[in-house]
């Protein structure tokens, strides 16, 4: 998910990574909170986020609710075929404002 938002141009909205989120570089430099399957709620709470994105297949269950339980907008995203992890750009764009980011229609 961290290479998608870099890609899609949202780079600057992202505020903590897993721990294995290391591209782009600049992915390296952010606060890290944990992995999939065992993410550190205190340190989501602690990077304030809008939003937590995170792959609905690898997210943990009973700490995805706890996010919820603090108030805190969860996006599951299923990437388990190549038509999901299309569509996962367009989704998460609109999610974020930009649909149009999340379109290979857009100009340079």
């Amino acid at each position: 998910m961290t290479e998608t938002l870099f890609a899609l141009g949202f780079g600057d909205r992202v505020v903590g990574v897993t721990t294995y989120c290391d591209y782009p570089p600049e992915a390296r430099r952010l606060p890290k909170i944990g992995g999939f399957t065992n993410p550190s709620v205190e340190a989501i709470v602690a990077t304030r986020p809008d939003l937590v994105i995170g792959v609905n297949d690898s997210s943990h269950p009973v700490k995805t609710k706890e996010l919820e339980h603090l108030g805190i907008k969860i996006a599951l995203i299923s990437v388990t075929s190549l038509d999901e992890i299309l569509n996962s750009f367009k989704s998460v764009a609109r999610m974020l404002g930009r649909p149009e980011a999340g379109t290979n229609s857009r100009k340079k």
